[in-house]
């Protein structure tokens, strides 16, 4: 273990004895934990500034609608039907109670540049997790414009003083880098490997999935 690793620890021992006595650590979560002793301004449920783009915390469903057009086209080029608006509205109506959606949004509509969909879960101490992922096990991530914007979010979920715990993200994902250099002298990420999450690539002619089979194939199917 090299010097900064027990910097990390020694400045945030009592929360992670906290932590892992609370709450039983699986072997795919990437877990961050906030040094609670410095003095660094929170963000709270409304709108703030964070490097000159404003924060807002939405914790209704509801809430979220105003997001549809933004999310939608954040998350065109992801290629993961998880990160869509329809995905995150229904996890957020079916999987959530009241006071525990957490979505936190960078910019104002329409210019959103960022969005982290999760749900806050009450414990010792309460923790952030992706949205749907506990119930689903989908893989699941963050949705950006660009590089940037991702590290903004993540500023902000530093300044949360909350501890997040992100299952299934994408091994190919920046988003554990980006939470490491977010973290640093501020606390401690742990990261822990997944099982890979097999995927097939369908282009727009799987839109007519039949179109795909034989003739004899598609004729046998009529008949059935």
């Amino acid at each position: 273990m090299n010097a900064s690793h027990v910097t990390y620890f020694s400045r945030t021992r009592n929360a992670i004895y906290r932590l892992f006595h609370a709450v039983e650590c699986q072997k795919d979560e990437t877990v961050t934990l906030p040094d609670h002793q410095s003095d660094n301004e929170r963000v709270t449920p409304g709108l703030c500034s964070v490097a000159g783009a404003m924060i807002q915390i939405i914790q209704a469903p509801e809430g979220l609608d105003e997001l549809e057009p933004a999310c939608d086209a954040l998350a065109a080029n992801s290629g993961i039907p998880m990160q869509d608006f329809a995905w995150i509205r229904s996890c957020a109506s079916t999987f959530t109670g009241e006071g525990q959606l957490h979505v936190v949004v960078l910019g104002e509509p329409p210019e959103i540049i960022a969005i982290a969909p999760l749900v806050r879960r009450q414990g010792k101490p309460d923790r952030l997790e992706l949205l749907g992922v506990n119930e689903l096990y989908e893989s699941m991530d963050f949705l950006c414009v660009d590089p940037s914007a991702l590290v903004r979010l993540v500023e902000g979920l530093v300044r949360l003083g909350t501890p997040v715990f992100l299952k299934r993200v994408s091994g190919n994902s920046p988003l554990t880098a980006v939470f490491r250099r977010a973290y640093r002298w501020r606390g401690v990420v742990f990261c822990r490997p997944a099982p890979g999450c097999p995927w097939i690539p369908l282009d727009a002619g799987w839109r007519q999935p039949e179109d795909q089979l034989s003739h004899s194939r598609r004729a046998s199917l009529r008949r059935a």
